[in-house]
């Protein structure tokens, strides 16, 4: 499986009124004081490795 993935920061777009945030990742590593208020589906670091492999060294 090949994954493609482009970033582009929110901040380079006219406009953003219509970006939504759908995914939290690696929800397991967040600071205790770190909440987004919108639902989202979250994956925590053992999910997203198990679905797109572990980072190389």
């Amino acid at each position: 499986m090949h994954v493609i993935a482009i970033c582009v920061a929110a901040g380079l777009l006219d406009d953003q009124s219509g970006l939504r945030l759908s995914l939290q990742v690696f929800i397991d590593r967040k600071p205790p004081f770190y909440t987004l208020a919108d639902k989202t589906e979250t994956m925590t670091a053992a999910e997203i490795y198990a679905a797109f492999g572990a980072p190389s060294d």
